[in-house]
C-alpha cells in the first residue's frame, strides 16, 4: 500500500511539475507578441521517483524536496524564498511544518524533538515518532548518503539513533556533541517518510 501511495505522489508530482512550466512559457509568449520572458530548457531526466534513497536524476530530488517535509529549516531573510539570514551559519527556526519545538539536550547527546500534533506527510497520514524511526531505520539499512552525512558528518548514533518517548516526541541520539548535527536535520536527511 505504501509503494501505490508513493507511486500515485510521484507522478501526480512529476505531471503538475510539467503542466507548471508549460503553463509558465505558453502564458508568457501569449502575453503579447513580443519574445516571452520565461524560457523553459527540458533536460531528459529518468525520473523514477522521490525516494532520496533511490534518486535518479536532479527532477527527483527537486520534487521529493517539494512534496516531504524536512524535520528542521532555516531562518530566512524574506528576500527571496529559501534566502537565509547573513550570519554563518544561519540560525535555525525553533518550529517547522512538521516539528513544534526541539533542543539540544543539556549534555549534547541528544537533539529532542516534538512534532506537531496531528501534522500530516505528503501522503496524507498522521506523522508519528514511529515514522521517524522507520525512516533512520530505512537510512542505515539502503541509503548510503544518508549513512554518511547522518553518522559520519552529523555524529547521530548508528546503533541506537533514536528514542521514542510518544507518538509525537524522540529524542535523536549522538555519539558525541556536535553543532552541525541540527543542520543536517534541515538539510535532505531531515526528511521523514512514513
Amino acid at each position: 500500500m505504501m509503494q501505490n501511495r508513493q507511486s500515485c505522489i510521484t507522478a501526480l508530482a512529476g505531471c503538475g511539475l510539467l503542466v507548471a512550466l508549460l503553463a509558465t512559457s505558453v502564458s508568457n509568449a501569449m502575453a503579447d507578441n513580443s519574445q516571452p520572458s520565461t524560457y523553459v530548457i527540458a533536460i531528459a531526466q529518468d525520473f523514477q521517483g522521490v525516494d532520496r534513497a533511490t534518486y535518479s536524476s536532479e527532477a527527483s530530488k527537486v520534487i521529493g524536496d517539494v512534496i516531504q517535509g524536512r524535520l528542521l529549516e532555516l531562518v530566512t531573510d524574506g528576500s527571496e524564498i529559501n534566502s537565509c539570514e547573513a550570519q554563518v551559519p544561519p540560525p535555525l527556526k525553533a518550529q517547522s511544518a512538521l516539528v513544534e519545538r526541539w533542543a539540544v539536550s543539556a549534555d549534547g547527546l541528544g537533539i529532542d524533538i516534538t512534532l506537531r500534533p496531528n501534522v500530516r506527510s505528503a501522503a496524507g497520514n498522521v506523522l508519528t515518532s514511529e515514522d521517524m524511526k522507520w525512516t533512520l531505520e530505512r537510512a542505515i539499512a539502503i541509503d548510503a548518503s544518508a549513512k554518511t552525512v547522518m553518522f559520519k558528518v552529523g555524529f547521530f548514533d548508528i546503533n541506537n539513533p533514536i528514542t521514542v518517548n510518544s507518538p509525537t516526541q524522540f529524542r535523536l541520539n549522538l555519539t558525541k556533541r556536535n553543532s552541525l548535527s541540527p543542520y543536517v536535520l534541515s538539510s535532505v536527511f531531515g526528511l521523514v517518510f512514513d
